[in-house]
């Protein structure tokens, strides 16, 4: 019986899932960049995100940002692999980049996700994430952030495929990527109506 179907995991699944979301719901973006009197749900691309404070504020304050959500990402996965194994760790992830993405004390209006599927990715297969992050180290400096960012997104999931056999695995990561997909495509029509 694959892992995904035990009924022995669904509380910890359950667990995983609240945890995760009220992880990925802490508004870093705006706390860091509400010290300087700034909200960037209502400045720059008006998301709250690291990429969107590094531009408003610089790198000391976006690399703050950028290593608080990464942290609560890895933190979802990290509570839900001590609760329930690895589908559980996968749940309290997919939770948290829905609780970044759409955060109940903030209307719901959220940022897109990517460093939370960054620090659950760290815990949930090393092995990807050290090859999509030695990827995008090695086209960082020619290529520029965002075409290095895309690749390194885009390896993580093939280097997963190539060394992981259990499709179940395959497939929590797969409403990973889907939920991230959902959360780019809100983020961007939010900016549209402004």
């Amino acid at each position: 019986m694959p892992e995904a179907a035990n009924w022995v995991l669904l509380p910890a699944v359950a667990g995983a899932s609240l945890a995760g979301y009220l992880l990925g719901s802490i508004p870093f973006a705006r706390l860091v960049a509400g010290r300087e009197g700034v909200d960037p749900l209502r400045a720059g691309e008006q998301n709250p995100g690291a990429a969107n404070v590094w531009r408003l504020l610089g790198p000391r304050a976006g690399a703050a940002v950028l290593a608080l959500d990464i942290a609560k990402g890895a933190a979802a996965a990290l509570l839900g692999l001590a609760l329930g194994g690895w589908w559980a760790a996968s749940a309290g992830l997919v939770a948290a980049m829905a609780g970044h993405a759409w955060p109940a004390w903030s209307r719901f209006q959220g940022g897109r996700s990517v460093s939370c599927l960054i620090g659950g990715g760290l815990v949930l297969a090393p092995v990807p994430f050290a090859l999509a992050l030695l990827l995008f180290g090695l086209l960082f400096r020619p290529a520029g952030l965002w075409p290095a960012a895309a690749v390194g997104l885009l390896a993580y999931p093939v280097a997963f495929v190539l060394f992981e056999t259990d499709r179940w695995r395959l497939i929590g990561l797969g409403f990973a990527y889907l939920l991230l997909a959902i959360a780019w495509t809100a983020s961007a029509r939010r900016r549209a109506r402004r």
